[in-house]
């Protein structure tokens, strides 16, 4: 979540784009079917990297040692 200044940068096409990609999402929900160009998807969430980090997949293995 974006601190109280970050909020403060937000460009008037920004929160635009977050206006159009959160009305796509509540379309999807009832059709199934919505197109997003790329920073729509990027907005939306659809590139958030949240896998585990090699090395931390890496230490969790457990080698039976």
């Amino acid at each position: 979540m974006k601190n109280t200044n970050e909020l403060i940068d937000i460009s008037e096409n920004e929160i635009r784009n977050k206006d159009i990609v959160d009305e796509k999402l509540s379309d999807a929900m009832i059709t199934k079917t919505v197109s997003f160009d790329p920073d729509e998807a990027d907005v939306a969430g659809a590139f958030t990297e949240d896998a585990i980090s090699l090395i931390d997949a890496e230490e969790s293995q457990d080698d039976g040692e």
